[in-house]
This record gives C-alpha cells, sequence and structure tokens, in this order.
C-alpha cells in the first residue's frame, strides 16, 4: 500500500468502504469522520482529473459547516451541491456544507460534494492520503483517506 501526503481541503460523503479514524485541532473535537474513500471511478477522465472523496460526517456538538477542503493530491478543491434529473446534472459551488448538531451527514458523488480539482498524483487502489477539512467554528479535521476502485 502506497501513503500519499496531501494538504488539500475536499469533501464528499457516503458510508463506503472501510472505517477511519479522525483528529480534530480545537475547538469541536465532537465532529468526527469514517468511511472515508476516493473511488477512482469518480475520477473524471480528463488529461487532468477532478475526485469526488466520499465519506460519512457525524457531529456531535454545536452546528458548524465545512468551509474548505485541500490535499496535496490535487491542485485545489471545493463544495458542491449537485441536482441530478433525468437526462442533466448541475453543480453548483457553494461555500459551506451545513453539518446541524448531533446529526450524521453523507458526503457522496452527486449529491453534497467535495471536490479535488486536478488530481494530479498517480492513484491505485489500496492508495491512502489524508485530506484536510476547515468548518467555520475553526476546526480543523485531517482524516485517511482509501483509493478504492
Amino acid at each position: 500500500m502506497r501513503t500519499i501526503a496531501l494538504s488539500m481541503l475536499a469533501l464528499t460523503s457516503c458510508v463506503v468502504g472501510s472505517s477511519s479514524s479522525s483528529t480534530a485541532e480545537r475547538p469541536n473535537t465532537a465532529v468526527t469522520v469514517t468511511d472515508a474513500v476516493l473511488p477512482l471511478s469518480t475520477l473524471v477522465d480528463d488529461a487532468v482529473p477532478d475526485g469526488y472523496p466520499t465519506l460519512t460526517l457525524t457531529n456531535a456538538g454545536a452546528d458548524t459547516a465545512i468551509v474548505g477542503v485541500e490535499s496535496t493530491i490535487s491542485s485545489g478543491g471545493g463544495l458542491n451541491i449537485t441536482l441530478v434529473g433525468d437526462d442533466w446534472i448541475e453543480r453548483k459551488a457553494v461555500e459551506s456544507l451545513p453539518s446541524g448538531a448531533g446529526g450524521t451527514h453523507p458526503i457522496q458523488h452527486r449529491a453534497t460534494e467535495s471536490r479535488l480539482r486536478n488530481v494530479t498524483a498517480p492513484l491505485a487502489a489500496g492508495d491512502t492520503f489524508e485530506l484536510t477539512m476547515h468548518f467555520d467554528d475553526a476546526t480543523v479535521l485531517t482524516v485517511p483517506v482509501a483509493v478504492a476502485p
């Protein structure tokens, strides 16, 4: 297994793969992340693809919101809300993704999602990297993300 160091923000959530632990810097240690995975199938097949990690965010504390994501495997990160119709998809960039108190919040591709722009690191199933999320209450949460087929 290869490990790739990261320093960019990105967020997507769904219960997929194995659980991973997370560490938070103060003030809000009640926010945790499990099941952080980057499915290779979400990489857009371009010369420099975008990736959409998935994860489950649990907030046992006060209301907060994700305001940024980052990782060293890409040149940037963003937060999106995706609307899907019968024959169309529309992504809307947003400044934050709310995480209500006492809730579990899935982040997943083609829904409430995080986006890693221009993934430049070569990735293979079994690799891992770190994803850093920033919250509006000054919490910074870094989690390992597994790369899956």
